[in-house]
């Protein structure tokens, strides 16, 4: 199975990037980077269910709740919207019959409410 990586999956990495540059610790990207391609892909390419159902988890509030319908109803039509988490991250993806495609990454610390555009678009 091939693995695909956004280009909101990239823009977050570009963004991770720039944090480690901005607090002087290049080191930091270096390691999620090559925990990334040594790792996560190498992982996803031979057991793509491996990482949760992210849709599983209860959201908290009303206005997540509603996200994550919509990602519900858009991840029917596309396939299934799962987790991996690294040691730091969480990389969100969705896996259909021939792809995994990689939609967002953040830290495990970080939340996001905007689920359509940071991890629907540019698929």
């Amino acid at each position: 199975m091939s693995v695909h990586l956004t280009a909101t999956f990239r823009a977050r990495l570009s963004a991770i990037e720039a944090y480690w540059d901005e607090v002087q610790f290049p080191a930091g990207y270096d390691r999620l980077h090559e925990e990334i391609e040594t790792v996560a892909i190498a992982r996803l390419e031979r057991f793509p269910s491996m990482g949760r159902p992210f849709l599983d988890a209860k959201p908290d509030t009303f206005d997540a709740l509603v996200r994550c319908e919509l990602l519900a109803g858009r991840a029917l039509e596309d396939g299934v919207v799962r987790e991996y988490m690294l040691k730091d991250y969480v990389i969100l993806y969705v896996q259909t019959a021939d792809v995994v495609s990689l939609l967002s990454i953040r830290h495990f610390k970080q939340t996001s409410e905007d689920f359509e555009h940071l991890w629907l678009s540019g698929r």
